[in-house]
């Protein structure tokens, strides 16, 4: 997380007595809204964040000591996180929902949502709205030696909405279906006892978004998506592509030659039980 420091995109804290003292807020007042799309359900019809930032605040909190934390605020005065399920202000404990996803061929990559740095995908995700996420560097680089602090993924635009197949994935099965999860795809999880400068794990996911192509859904191939191998499978024989969302420009070829969508999502693992 050095990377983030002395960026637009950190939040620089205060500690007094013990208190983290935050510069920037959340906005929880807004109505959480989504409606998909006819006659397909991406993009939606309507799509409104429950929640936005100002343009101080971001969940990368840099400490005076320089150590980041990842601090998500779920509940202040103005009202609370969308994924809060349960809160104790005595015990200072809260519930958060979490959402599941493909890591290495195995389902079940719990994973935490907390903020979002574009508008749509924090309402896919329920995330905040936390522009000054976009800030931090840098969309498309996903080398353990890139200047970045992020660390590309891939979710799936247009894959089967039908949830009786046990096969539904991506933002389209998740609109069709009153915001299930979009189940999506991991390159690997964290290793907390890894220091060295090849862990380039990252809590800040830099969003590439595939898209099944024509052929892929002439021929009756779309299917889970289950890993990265997999992934690059279906990209090289032609099945999959960059969803016509990503902006044009370079791809990038750790990811398989797709393109960034420009989206930083905040969504740290929390579990990976082996099955």
């Amino acid at each position: 997380m050095k990377k983030v420091i002395g960026t637009s995109g950190a939040q620089p804290v205060t500690v007094e007595n013990g208190i983290i003292r935050f510069r920037g807020n959340v906005d929880f007042s807004p109505r959480y809204e989504v409606e998909p799309g006819s006659p397909y359900p991406f993009p939606p019809k309507v799509a409104k964040p429950g929640a936005i930032a100002d343009a101080q605040w971001s969940s990368m909190a840099v400490l005076p000591s320089n150590v980041v934390l990842n601090a998500q605020m779920v509940h202040n005065a103005s009202g609370s996180h969308d994924r809060l399920v349960d809160i104790d202000l005595e015990r200072r404990t809260a519930t958060m929902s979490i959402l599941d996803g493909f890591q290495g061929g195995r389902q079940y990559f719990y994973h935490l949502v907390t903020d979002v740095s574009a508008d749509v995908p924090s309402v896919l995700e329920k995330g905040v709205f936390a522009p000054a996420l976009a800030n931090i560097p840098a969309f498309g680089k996903s080398l353990p030696s890139d200047q970045s602090a992020l660390l590309g993924f891939s979710p799936v635009l247009n894959g089967i909405t039908d949830t009786g197949t046990g096969e539904h994935q991506g933002f389209a099965a998740s609109l069709a279906n009153n915001g299930i999860d979009p189940i999506n795809v991991f390159p690997y999880a964290p290793s907390n006892d890894d220091p060295s400068a090849s862990n380039n794990y990252s809590p800040l996911w830099d969003a590439h978004v595939s898209m099944w192509t024509e052929r892929a859904i002439a021929e009756n191939k779309v299917r889970r998506i289950t890993s990265f191998e997999d992934l690059e499978g279906l990209i090289k024989s032609g099945m999959v592509t960059s969803a016509y969302i990503n902006p044009e420009g370079p791809g990038n070829s750790w990811l398989y030659g797709l393109r960034p969508t420009r989206a930083t999502i905040n969504c740290p693992v929390i579990a990976h039980p082996i099955l």
